[in-house]
């Protein structure tokens, strides 16, 4: 009894001592050390020294193809002009091609020429003859003799942008070249001009009236493969800002002192055709001439207007007759 007594007693003694008891705090979670930043490497100045900085613009938007020109002897090779990357050739109707103007100052182009009567002999206008406001721009005029292996810079190294060239179809070295000019300031080198030695000299044979000539360009270019003493040039104005574009008139003060012109002497006098156009045209012209017939000609001003013209008689608008001759 004793025994039990003493255990009932330490019970009671045990039970309240436990409840009083603080409980136990739980343990913080330990923070792992901060870590040691690693230390830069250091870059010596002989390290750099060989470096130096290189140009890789201008960032335009590119994927325009500005002219294509075919080997009128070989019907599986034609020279290909990019508005932002060179020119292209292709040998095999296409399935390949290669780049030919990589090594060269600039990059865009505004048109191709092959001489008719010599395929070796290439012409190309540098800059591209839009009249979007990332449009690129060029330094003239090269001639390549040996299908653009190698190039010669040959003048008008003013004329920014090149619409078209166009060569005789006996004389590789006569050609005529429709510049259109500096599209944001006004500026020389505008026009249609010709040379009779390669390239080695140049003759502006039509250009806007003064005080306009640094504000009208050559806008396209024509030449009958029948009798090259026959061209048609159009004429164009055109001026862009940063935040505007005007063309035609506008840009003249509203004077209309574009339009298409008529030579029957390779250049030398123009007479300006205004029978059946459409007055104050504002958009650039295009003269796609048939080599199979001649008769059959198309002028395209832009997007207002396609005129087809038959042996100089009829004018059409919009597949409408206007006005007969």
């Amino acid at each position: 009894m004793f025994l039990a007594a003493l255990r009932r007693l330490s019970i009671l003694l045990i039970v309240p001592a436990a409840m009083a008891a603080p409980a136990d705090k739980p343990k913080a979670k330990s923070q792992p050390a901060p870590a040691v930043a690693a230390a830069a490497p250091r870059v010596e100045a002989a390290t750099v020294k060989a470096l130096k900085a290189r140009s890789i613009g201008p960032a335009v938007m590119g994927g325009r193809v500005s002219d294509i020109a075919y080997d009128p002897k070989d019907p599986y090779t034609f020279y290909i002009g990019l508005a932002t990357g060179g020119v292209m050739k292709t040998s095999d109707d296409g399935i390949t091609f290669q780049g030919l103007f990589d090594k060269e100052a600039v990059a865009s182009i505004g048109a191709i020429a092959v001489a008719p009567s010599e395929p070796k002999v290439v012409w190309v206008g540098t800059g591209e003859a839009n009249d979007r406001n990332s449009s690129g721009w060029g330094n003239g005029v090269y001639r390549s003799d040996d299908g653009g292996s190698t190039w010669t810079q040959v003048g008008l190294a003013d004329s920014r942008a090149i619409a078209r060239i166009v060569v005789h179809p006996t004389d590789p070295k006569t050609a005529w070249v429709a510049a259109a000019g500096h599209l944001w300031v006004p500026g020389a080198g505008r026009g249609i001009f010709k040379t009779t030695d390669g390239g080695a000299t140049w003759k502006a044979v039509l250009t806007g009236p003064a005080p306009y000539a640094d504000r009208v360009g050559g806008g396209d270019l024509a030449i009958d493969p029948s009798d090259p003493s026959v061209l048609y040039a159009a004429l164009y104005a055109r001026r862009r800002t940063p935040w505007s574009f005007s063309s035609g008139p506008l840009a003249t003060d509203g004077k209309d002192l574009g339009g298409v012109f008529k030579s029957v002497d390779g250049g030398t006098t123009w007479m300006k055709l205004d029978k059946g156009l459409p007055p104050l045209l504002r958009r650039n012209f295009q003269f796609p001439i048939s080599n199979f017939q001649f008769d059959v000609r198309h002028l395209l001003s832009g997007r207002y207007y396609t005129v087809p013209i038959y042996n100089d008689c009829f004018l059409f608008s919009r597949n409408k007759i206007l006005k007969r001759n």
